[in-house]
Parts: structure tokens; sequence; C-alpha cells
């Protein structure tokens, strides 16, 4: 079977994350979530003291993870609450294991902010993606998924949203991770 690329990029709150799950879900494919390694990436660094500005070595760090992605169903899960029962949802796993936990909170969102600046990090996420694309069908999620990881996607889609849209869906999101 000939994989299909499908990327979603659009600015924060503009619904990115929402649609590309439940297409995901839909298509049974793999759903890449370019926030989530980011996030990984600044959790990781924070917790081996090395600073988030520091592309060295953050991109050093990003290099010797192991990131896989996996496609799970949540009616036999452990109970992760981010996708309804007997929805498909992708859990990325890093180094062998889960951090669905750590990934979403505020620390998380801020790590991933300042990591995500760096161009090395980039580069090395970049990669990540195009590798967990390797002979499977995935619909990825990033501000940049069409653009610059995966130019030549077969499908391409840009959403948007009202900006007192997108605050509120923002601020709804920090207020449900505490």
């Amino acid at each position: 079977m000939h994989r299909i690329i499908v990327t979603i990029d659009g600015p924060a709150g503009s619904g990115k994350s929402t649609v590309a799950r439940k297409l995901a879900n839909k298509l049974a494919f793999i759903h890449l979530n370019s926030g989530a390694l980011f996030r990984a990436v600044g959790v990781l660094a924070r917790r081996e003291g090395i600073a988030l500005d520091d592309d060295d070595q953050v991109s050093a760090l990003a290099r010797r993870t192991r990131f896989e992605f996996r496609l799970v169903d949540t009616s036999v899960s452990d109970r992760d609450t981010s996708a309804p029962d007997g929805e498909r949802r992708t859990q990325l796993m890093v180094d062998g294991r889960s951090m669905d936990s750590d990934l979403f909170s505020v620390e998380g969102g801020h790590a991933a902010s300042q990591v995500a600046l760096l161009p090395q990090v980039r580069a090395v996420l970049d990669g990540v993606q195009r590798d967990a694309a390797h002979g499977q069908s995935v619909v990825l999620e990033g501000r940049d998924a069409g653009t610059i990881v995966f130019p030549d996607a077969d499908c391409k889609f840009f959403l948007d949203a009202a900006l007192e849209v997108r605050a509120r869906r923002r601020f709804e999101e920090l207020e449900r991770s505490g």
C-alpha cells in the first residue's frame, strides 16, 4: 500500500489538533503531533538541566532520544482520557515510555515554545517526523507541516479561526491542564 501524507497547518487554537486527531482516527493513520515532540524535548532538557536556549545541547539530546508513534485503541488502553472510548489514538513513546502527563502540562508548553525556536532542534525533529512516516500513512499537524516537513504531502490543509475563538480555545486548554 502506498503511504499517504496529510498535513494540517495553522496558528495556535485554530483546531489543528482536534481535526488531525479525528481525521487520523477515521482513516486509521498515525497522528504525528509536532508540538508533542517539542514538548517532550523541552521537558527532557529541563530534567537534564540543559538550558532551553542551548541549541547544541538540546539538539544533541533530541538526536539521542528515541521517539515512537504508536497507534493504540482507547477501549483497551490504560484509561488515558485524551480520546473517547473505542477511538484509536496515537501515543508518543519517548525512549520506550509514555510522557503523556508531562507533555501537555503548562511546563511542557513553556519548554516547547523555547526549544521550538532553536534551528538545530527543529531540523532534528523534522527528521524524526519524516522517519516516523516512513512506510506508513500519517496525519501531521504543526505550524510548518506542509511547508517544511512534508512540502510534497498528498493533502495539505491550513486551518484558521477568528482571534477571539483561538484565544478562548487556548485559554480553555491551559485551564484544563491546570
